[in-house]
């Protein structure tokens, strides 16, 4: 009774009202509702004998079925609204009791309107928003949130509105799957999933109350619930069931009965009374207790809010889709195998992933659908966690998902709406491991995207919430770039499962558009559209067809259910066209109810309400109501379809509006199916226009033309060089990746894609793959030559000559490539640097990773003749291992070892690093020797392989050589010393920073005999020795520093608290007269100002700002140029005016790099750019005025604008 006291003190919890609560009122029971029916019928002439015998055989809804049957609409509404005394009966002593109880939220079945007289009368200082029942679709969306309060929520309608009453039957029926008042049902399942709730004015017996027993038999899981039933007569017997079966907490009270034979009820106004007089004090969770001591509050809290989130349904099918690292984040010698998740499947790489992630895909790649099915796993592993007899908080992940198109500048704010309202955020992250899904970045409101706001909010957000896990979706990386979070794309369906798929569909694609329609098929929004029957795609579909087939069956069943004189497309089309436009996915629904209460006007159409077509769109999960009063298309791809429909109408009537569509980077979408739409000629200057203002938007744009589609591509491919030498930053690769992934290429084109071959790098690369994809194996041999030409081109020989050659790559081609590795020994220069055969050994490595092992040795290394391979073949061997996870590999890598070939120490590393991700690995073929040889390796200063973290694996593997190599380490001093032991033991690292330690008194001289190189190779947490780590800085030694922070980006701040830096001037000195030409300065400055951001206070980094805006500052260089460069926090604002020209002035040094980490370009706001930055580009020369162009771009990209200038 001390628990049901307590939920009915929670603001959030919800009192459930059913009609026996309405009885104290004199309003009819079920079974009198039903006679009155029948009285009702009888009045108008006609037999009530079926509705009489219905109700005897106890089937009141089929009763009510044949009762409304014979009723008109406005006899319905005049019944309904006598039958509940409406505007007559008046609450009772009860309904002041019950809402004088805690809560805020109330759910009824009732159509009478007791409930929200008592709340006017007796709380009249608490606003309750009018009630919401099935027939205001728009505004369920309000009341699901964790967070929703004050509602009153009729799901079975009001009186008020007789369309809305579930009496019948047939009324029944809408609120199932498919039924029009489908997500009706679907709000009220989810209320009762995830919030705690107290039953009134129901009996075990009562229709409604059985109705309800089937919602809570689909959602319930077992366990505890914070469910209670107030129910007189209840025997210990039935209880013990309900609470088994159906998680209810039954309360009990006495009846008695009267003189008339009826029963007495007032126990339970007693009942209520002593609920009231000792409500507990509304207190939040107290979350900040020991792990030992969590309460059962905090159990049911997480259970509900897991409970919110399974609700995220698996798709029938649903196909596996892989992530790919993006290769910018790549790290240079390290082979893919170096990201344990790269080529993982999405549900591993999300539910197990990276703790900080950005998720990019191709509209309709299913990263939303990823991102709610990993929501799910996780919530329904969350909920069987709190079911479990103990409580295992240490394996509880809290998910929690996030839309990102309801951002209003307040990141916290936004996720506290979706977590349970008595839970706090902060603390929850403290006690548990919080994994935090930010979806549809690309679809934020156009307000915060645009003018920078998020970016401080974001980043705050990241500092404050290190320890969680934070993923975010978007279609591009543009404006997250700042977030240094490693980058992944979201791969296509496999092509093969997707012909598996059709082929048991029956759906076969042919024609000109048979590649472009696949590719939009093998994105999982649109095959599941096919695969559901949604859409029919015509023998040879074009890719418009896809949303042509599914609006034309929409339009048909409107035109079915209301009227064909209403024009549905236009309405759609300008609703999509003004959601682009304003920049706002989630667009206000009294818009869109405007706009078809205008055309209902304008169509003189009667008996059709504009509520009424919305809550219809919604049954057709066209449109998604959201909080807020807003409401958006299913998906961003319709939105832009719609809005590419009107652009097309108003471009034919005012080709001017094109420049304005560009300037916005939001319509770009939008932009390539309006192509599709246009007549020819219109179509033509539309991609004239394209190519003048955007090249990389042209390549992409130019699929979608209709005609003379083969000649423009050609146009484009003769302007590619030009482009690329006009590009001015390294780092962008759009140009490489159109003309490989999506510019449509036929072999008229065969002659211009080997002209870009020859320029070789990752636009070779990328000539070369399309090349291959139309000549096939023809082109084998010629391209399997090119690996000697470009033997120093790792992107070329890696990403073109392998990437494309490996399907075709079989056992006897081994014998060509070891001829041409044989030919460059004699060509290549033995004093020549290491890397100019990266790129042949590299794409070599990647042509044998499928060769198996036994043929590998005998027929490219020749080790059955007893003979030391030569050194390129060797590093060749080395790297394909690294492609590998079997033993046999591993054994390969140890032979090879113990033949001195340095570079399989790195392979045995990687190995080692795969092991957990598929087959155990069997390290019986290791001895003494190999820690030897994998020690004399670690200790060499200029050996580049990755010797010390293979014997860490080693010794991890093998506990017995972990006691040689610790007898080893005891012979030895220093660094040299720790950095052993840290191999032997991962717990006991006091040698190491004992080593450390006596740094501090040695000489410069006397540091230089150290092995410091080995630092770098220790993956150690600094946390607790923060001091010693400042302290070991302040020595100004760059190649020890180096080695501290070499290994901190990858690590982060998990392993660092705050780091206490002092006087930033002593730092700041320090960069500014650095002599030391052994380590490059770019190299130095990027890993302390990678440090001063990271791992520093807010006030430290202020502090830095607040020197850069000191007119008299000799550092400003060092802060624009490194320092500031990562504070990406930091906008034009935050600069002073003399800061700024300071940085106006620097644009007019020529710069060959571009300004991808100019400090103007991430921190210019969209008021600086039009106010500054645009005035100042027809006044100045080259080279300002191409530095102030590539501002422009940069800044644009996180502006989502396109800022176009004469």
């Amino acid at each position: 009774m001390e628990k049901l006291k307590q939920v009915l003190s929670q603001e959030d919890t919800i009192i459930f009202i059913g009609s026996g609560l309405s009885l104290w009122s004199g309003l009819p029971s079920w079974s009198q509702l039903i006679e009155d029916l029948a009285k009702f019928v009888e009045s108008f002439g006609v037999n009530a004998g079926l509705i009489r015998a219905e109700a005897t055989r106890g089937d009141l809804l089929q009763a009510a079925s044949y009762g409304f049957d014979r009723l008109t609409k406005q006899q319905i509404g005049e019944f309904i609204r006598e039958a509940c005394q409406y505007g007559k009966a008046e609450p009772h002593e009860i309904h002041k009791k019950i809402v004088s109880l805690g809560t805020r939220c109330f759910v009824t079945t009732n159509y009478d309107n007791l409930l929200e007289e008592a709340l006017r009368k007796w709380r009249p200082n608490n606003f309750f928003r009018a009630p919401i029942t099935n027939k205001n679709l728009t505004e369920t969306a309000e009341i699901v949130s964790a967070r929703a309060l004050d509602f009153i929520f009729k799901p079975h309608g009001d009186a008020a509105d007789s369309d809305s009453i579930i009496l019948t039957r047939e009324q029944y029926r809408q609120l199932l799957p498919q039924g029009e008042r489908h997500s009706s049902l679907e709000t009220l399942k989810l209320l009762l999933a995830s919030r705690p709730v107290v039953y009134f004015g129901f009996g075990l017996r009562d229709p409604d109350f059985l109705y309800i027993k089937d919602l809570l038999s689909n959602i319930y899981k077992g366990g505890t619930r914070d469910h209670y039933a107030i129910m007189p007569d209840i025997s210990e017997a039935e209880s013990d069931y309900w609470r088994r079966h159906y998680g209810i907490h039954l309360i009990t009270y006495p009846t008695t009965v009267d003189t008339n034979k009826r029963k007495n009820h007032d126990a339970l106004l007693h009942l209520i009374d002593s609920f009231i007089d000792v409500l507990p004090p509304k207190l939040p969770l107290d979350l900040d207790i020991p792990a030992k001591e969590s309460t059962s509050d905090v159990v049911l809290s997480l259970a509900r809010h897991a409970a919110r989130l399974e609700r995220y349904s698996k798709a029938n099918p649903e196909l596996p889709i892989r992530v790919q690292l993006d290769k910018k984040n790549e790290l240079p010698y390290h082979s893919l195998r170096s990201d344990t998740f790269n080529g993982a499947i999405v549900d591993r790489f999300l539910d197990n992933g990276p703790n900080r992630a950005i998720l990019i895909g191709l509209p309709g790649s299913g990263k939303s659908y990823s991102l709610k099915r990993s929501t799910a796993r996780l919530a329904d592993k969350l909920h069987d966690i709190c079911l479990s007899e103990t409580f295992e908080e240490k394996s509880a992940v809290i998910p929690v998902f996030v839309d990102l198109k309801l951002y209003c500048g307040d990141i916290v704010d936004l996720i506290n709406q979706n977590i349970p309202q008595n839970m706090s955020l902060s603390e929850m992250a403290v006690r548990f491991k919080l994994k935090f899904y930010l979806d549809s970045f690309n679809e934020m409101p156009r307000e915060y995207r645009e003018n920078g706001a998020y970016e401080v909010d974001f980043s705050d957000f990241e500092k404050n919430y290190d320890n969680s896990s934070i993923v975010i979706t978007s279609r591009t990386v543009d404006g997250l770039e700042k977030f240094e979070f490693p980058i992944y794309h979201l791969d296509l369906i496999d092509e093969n499962v997707l012909t598996t798929e059709l082929q048991k569909l029956n759906i076969f694609i042919e024609g000109r558009f048979e590649t472009d329609m696949r590719r939009l098929l093998q994105k999982p929004f649109y095959f599941h559209l096919v695969s559901s029957g949604a859409i029919s795609l015509p023998h040879e579909a074009h890719p418009r067809d896809i949303y042509q087939s599914l609006l034309n069956k929409l339009y048909i069943s409107f035109h079915t259910r209301f009227s064909p004189d209403f024009n549905l497309e236009n309405i759609l089309a300008t609703v999509a066209y003004d959601a682009i436009n304003r920049g706002e996915e989630a667009y206000a629904t009294a818009n869109i109810l405007e706009k078809i209460e205008k055309e209902i006007a304008k169509s003189k159409i009667q008996d059709i309400k504009a509520n009424d077509i919305v809550n219809w769109l919604i049954s057709r999960s066209i449109l998604i109501p959201y909080s807020n009063g807003r409401i958006a298309f299913i998906h961003q791809s319709i939105t832009e379809y719609l809005a590419a429909t009107q652009l097309s109408f108003e471009y034919q009537i005012n080709p001017l509006i094109l420049e304005e569509k560009l300037t916005l980077t939001r319509w770009d979408q939008a932009l390539f199916l309006t192509l599709s739409l246009l007549p020819e000629s219109e179509a033509y200057s539309f991609f004239k226009k394209i190519t003048d203002i955007d090249f990389d938007l042209a390549l992409n744009a130019v699929k979608y033309l209709e005609f003379n589609r083969d000649d423009i591509v050609s146009k484009l491919l003769d302007l590619i060089p030009e482009k690329l030498n006009q590009r001015k930053s390294f780092t962008d690769y759009k140009i490489e990746s159109h003309l490989e992934f999506s510019l449509p290429i036929s072999e008229c084109h065969e002659q211009k894609l080997r002209f870009l071959m020859s320029k070789g790098h990752l636009i070779g690369a990328a000539a070369l793959n399309r090349l291959i994809e139309i000549k096939g194996i023809s082109v084998k041999e010629e391209a399997l030559d090119l690996l000697v030409q470009f033997h120093d081109d790792y992107n070329f020989c890696c990403n073109g000559i392998a990437d494309s050659l490996t399907p075709f790559f079989i056992d006897s081609d081994i014998k060509s490539l070891k001829s041409m590795a044989d030919s460059l020994i004699d060509e290549i220069e033995p004093e020549s640097d290491d890397y100019m055969l990266n790129g042949f050994i590299s794409g070599s490595a990647l042509l044998l990773s499928k060769i198996e092992i036994p043929l590998l040795e005998k027929s490219f290394l020749c080790l059955d003749e007893d003979i030391y391979p030569p050194d390129i073949h060797a590093r060749i061997a080395c790297e394909s291992l690294w492609h590998r996870n079997s033993t046999p590999a591993l054994e390969l890598a140890a032979n090879l070892l113990l033949r001195n070939i340095n570079h399989a120490a790195t392979s045995i590393y990687f190995l080692a690093k795969s092991e957990s991700a598929t087959e155990k690995l069997s390290w019986d073929c290791f001895d003494s020797n190999h820690v030897l040889r994998l020690i004399s390796l670690a200790e060499m200063i200029d050996e580049k392989s990755w010797a010390l973290r293979a014997l860490h694996c080693l010794c991890k593997a093998r506990p017995d050589l972990a006691q040689l190599t610790k007898a080893m380490a005891l012979l030895r001093s220093g660094i040299s010393k720790a950095a052993l032991l840290f191999c032997v033991s991962q717990e006991n690292h006091e040698d190491f920073f004992e080593a450390m330690r006596e740094l501090l008194d040695m000489t410069a001289e006397e540091r230089a005999h150290e092995q410091l190189h080995l630092i770098e190779k220790i993956d150690i947490s600094w946390v607790g020795q923060e001091k010693l780590f400042i302290e070991i800085l302040k020595l100004r030694d760059p190649i020890l520093t180096i080695s501290l922070l070499e290994q901190l980006p990858i690590q982060k701040s998990t392993t660092l608290g705050f780091l206490e830096i002092g006087d930033i001037e002593w730092w700041l000195d320090w960069m500014h007269n650095n002599k030391n030409s052994s380590i490059p300065k770019f190299f130095l400055f990027e890993r302390l100002s990678w440090m001063f951001f990271n791992l520093t206070s807010r006030e430290t980094r202020h502090s830095f700002v607040e020197e850069f805006n000191n007119s008299n500052s000799n550092y400003r260089n060092i802060l624009a140029n490194s320092i500031l460069i990562y504070h990406t926090d930091l906008t034009t604002d935050d600069f002073s005016k003399d800061a700024i020209r300071f940085l106006l002035e620097n644009l007019e040094i020529k710069r060959d790099s571009g300004l991808g980490r100019n400090l103007l370009a991430q921190t210019a706001t969209e008021q600086f750019i039009q106010g500054e930055i645009i005035p100042m580009i027809s006044k100045e020369k080259i080279p300002l005025q191409t530095n102030l162009r590539s501002i422009l771009k940069a800044a644009g990209a996180r502006h989502g604008k396109r800022y176009i200038v004469d």
